[in-house]
């Protein structure tokens, strides 16, 4: 089971705002499905991924599709 939230901060007055603006909870057949989702949503929404660094399997794949630069330092 995987789960992702997209936010957008906004400036409301004074102060920033986070606000999710997507969410994807899913358990695909396999792991790539769900990072294929997950890329797709970061190229629609221009979002950086901030992972966990014990899931080894998403940098793998994030950078065999040339797309490590969506993923969080």
């Amino acid at each position: 089971m995987g789960s992702t939230f997209i936010f957008k901060r906004v400036k409301a007055g004074e102060a920033w705002n986070d606000v999710i603006v997507a969410e994807y909870s899913g358990r695909p057949d396999t792991a790539e499905e769900y990072y294929e989702n997950v890329r797709k949503l970061l190229i629609f929404y221009n979002a950086r991924l901030l992972f966990e660094n014990e899931r080894k399997g998403i940098y793998p794949y994030f950078t065999n599709k040339h797309c490590d630069y969506l993923l969080a330092d």
